[in-house]
């Protein structure tokens, strides 16, 4: 099953984004994320989180709307998002697809938000954060993505160093397979057709791809 779980940065249209929505299963928002897939003229299954982000007028959309609250009490170890996405493999997603992690006023939910991907109980789960024109994914085994050519493909390290990096259909090969937690050197590279595929022996890497077209 596929789910969509949104937070509550803003969401920018794109086809990225109206496919994910498109083909989720189960719509889930955390918290102030509710408001944004109203936007986007959809209404969540599930709103999860301590609420604190609702208008009334929200509230009284998502409950007119059917939604379903679990509501959480603000002082908790988690943030509405991790819990959302708990939630989302509670109820049986096998892929989740996150809205709506940037461009807003809390740069800390968007760091934290975003890292949950590399959390122990996340990282060997399918799971795509969506921004726009750009998707990110941890690599897991032989990690393949679908674009045009001249679209960026830059990859990051998440532990100290991550090595045995071999990658298909890029422009550049990484030197000796290897990025340390800091380096740049990822950054831009490109695909040279319509696929490429990037695998890692050692480490934790994340896979950002950027559809210039």
């Amino acid at each position: 099953m596929r789910a969509l779980v949104s937070a509550g940065a803003p969401v920018t249209q794109s086809p990225l984004v109206e496919e994910a929505l498109r083909k989720a299963d189960l719509l889930i928002a955390a918290n102030g994320g509710g408001a944004r897939l109203l936007q986007l003229g959809v209404t969540p299954n599930l709103l999860v989180g301590d609420l604190d982000s609702l208008t009334p007028g929200t509230r009284d959309a998502l409950v007119a709307g059917g939604t379903e609250f679990i509501e959480y009490p603000p002082a908790k170890d988690k943030t509405d998002t991790h819990l959302a996405l708990e939630v989302a493999f509670e109820r049986g997603a096998t892929q989740v697809d996150m809205l709506g992690l940037f461009g807003g006023d809390r740069l800390d939910h968007a760091v934290a938000n975003s890292l949950l991907l590399a959390h122990a109980d996340f990282r060997e789960r399918d799971i795509r954060i969506i921004d726009g024109a750009n998707e990110a994914r941890l690599c897991r085994g032989w990690t393949v993505v679908q674009g045009k050519a001249g679209d960026y493909l830059t990859l990051i390290p998440l532990t100290p160093e991550v090595t045995g990096i071999r990658t298909k259909g890029l422009r550049y090969e990484v030197p000796e397979g290897r990025l340390m937690f800091g380096d740049s050197l990822g950054v831009s590279n490109e695909l040279i057709g319509f696929e490429a595929a990037v695998s890692a022996a050692q480490g934790t890497l994340l896979v950002l791809h950027h559809h210039r077209s």
